[in-house]
């Protein structure tokens, strides 16, 4: 579906919800909480019991109305590095199934990443919404605001009522992010962290013993490993599909910018975000980068490190590895700043939800296994080998967490100091679906990596950004 075909019937969805109004205030639901960025200790938590996953779920308004027997539709996105994922995912639902009290069954489906904006997009406006899923990052306040969102608030006073944990081992930036005009309707349960990685291996064979913290001394080592491995590419990035936004997200964090103003307005072309460009059109001039980067998909990239073809790669998690022999010699590298950052570089922590659809004719089982799901899913994330880092502050106290030195890596320096993909803003605006859904936060990134000028390329982006947030409003 072409980008203007999407955009009209987002715009049309939207308008009709607000004809049948659907949007309107709330009061606030953020949790109690003393925090509101992210944990700034790179150590392993520790605790006493929070980390205990057969959490009952509790007593609590909404919990004496959940509709018996009822059958609830949940999808599940292909999250898993492992070939078994499905199957550890239906493991947590048969437990689900068989433990409830309610005779509630859950039917699982599992959702391919590809296609995957469409496929969400054309089952809600056709009225054909599952109950329940994960999926994209957005999801949950994209369609809130078309009002097709379930509103989750009832789960988290019952949360309030028991006192769980939950509401503080999730930061409060993780909740605010999934709020919008005061209500929740998003639960955050993993980070699919963005950061640059590194081979530890051929940075030693290449004598590389300090390792970069600015622009400057990343492009030095670039070229150090360009000539010991004249063979390889020095630093490895793609731009061809989603790969393009992460690139653009990770390389924004490390110079405190972002893409949008705090108030949601284009801002591409800022002096921060002009100084992120030129390092990266300093690496394409020099052929630190593939001269194919701008086509490179996520595919491409992860078939050309796990081969071994590259030195440095920017923008992944690196998940892809785990159960590889490239897994023992990935390093995340420590946080790198540019030159507006003042030392203090970050990563991206793409905070993803899972999330309810009003369509559903069961609310409160819906927002039932919701409550249960959260409680339970480590298996998800450990067994599964799902790819993203837990929401839950108690589940690093898994030795899962402890066993491979990029996740230890990745905890230290993106879970406990990445800021978020929307970063200036707190929450998760409703026109970031289609941004990033059809490509547009990877622009400048492919216009660089293509050989245009800086300026062609932030200008372009900026306006394409823009109109997209326009396009939204109107």
């Amino acid at each position: 579906m072409q980008k203007k075909v999407l955009a009209l019937v987002m715009v049309l969805a939207l308008v009709l919800c607000m004809m049948a109004g659907c949007s309107g205030n709330a009061s606030s639901s953020t949790p109690d909480s003393s925090s509101s960025t992210a944990d700034s200790s790179s150590e392993m938590p520790s605790s006493d019991d929070s980390s205990d996953s057969s959490e009952p779920a509790g007593t609590g308004l909404f919990m004496d109305e959940i509709e018996e027997n009822a059958t609830i539709t949940y999808w599940e996105m292909q999250w898993g590095g492992t070939s078994d994922y499905q199957a550890v995912v239906q493991e947590l639902v048969d437990r689900f199934n068989s433990e409830n009290e309610y005779g509630i069954k859950v039917d699982m489906q599992m959702i391919a990443w590809d296609g995957y904006y469409e496929t969400f997009l054309t089952a809600v406006t056709s009225g054909a919404a599952p109950d329940v899923a994960t999926g994209p990052s957005a999801n949950p306040i994209q369609y809130a605001v078309m009002g097709e969102s379930l509103d989750l608030d009832p789960i988290m006073e019952a949360w309030k009522a028991e006192d769980s944990s939950i509401l503080t081992e999730i930061p409060e930036y993780m909740w605010t992010f999934y709020q919008y005009e005061g209500v929740q309707y998003g639960i955050p349960f993993g980070l699919d962290s963005k950061q640059i990685l590194y081979r530890s291996d051929f940075f030693e064979e290449a004598g590389i013993t300090d390792l970069p913290t600015t622009y400057d001394e990343f492009v030095e080592t670039a070229q150090t490993l360009k000539e010991k491995f004249p063979d390889k590419i020095p630093v490895l990035m793609g731009a061809g599909d989603q790969t393009g936004g992460h690139v653009s997200f990770t390389l924004a964090a490390t110079n405190d910018s972002g893409l949008t103003t705090a108030d949601t307005k284009a801002d591409m072309l800022s002096d921060k975000n002009v100084h992120i460009y030129e390092f990266l059109k300093k690496l394409y001039d020099n052929g630190l980068v593939s001269e194919g980067s701008a086509g490179y998909k996520d595919a491409d990239i992860q078939k050309i490190w796990l081969a071994g073809e590259s030195s440095i790669l920017v923008g992944v998690s690196g998940n892809f590895c785990e159960g590889t022999e490239i897994e023992e010699v990935t390093r995340v590298l420590p946080n790198v700043s540019g030159p507006d950052a003042n030392g203090k570089g970050k990563y991206i922590n793409c905070i993803n939800g899972i999330n309810g659809f009003s369509q559903t004719e069961y609310p409160n089982a819906s927002r039932y296994f919701l409550k249960w799901w959260t409680e339970n899913n480590l298996p998800l994330m450990t067994k599964g080998q799902q790819g993203n880092f837990p929401a839950r502050s108690s589940y690093y106290e898994d030795e899962y967490y402890s066993t491979s030195q990029w996740r230890m890596d990745t905890y230290k320096y993106t879970v406990s100091n990445g800021q978020t993909p929307v970063y200036p803003c707190e929450n998760l605006y409703p026109q970031f679906a289609q941004v990033e859904g059809e490509q547009i936060a990877g622009d400048a990134v492919e216009l660089v990596l293509s050989g245009k000028s800086v300026e062609e390329a932030l200008e372009t982006c900026n306006k394409n950004l823009q109109a997209c947030i326009d396009d939204y409003a109107e």
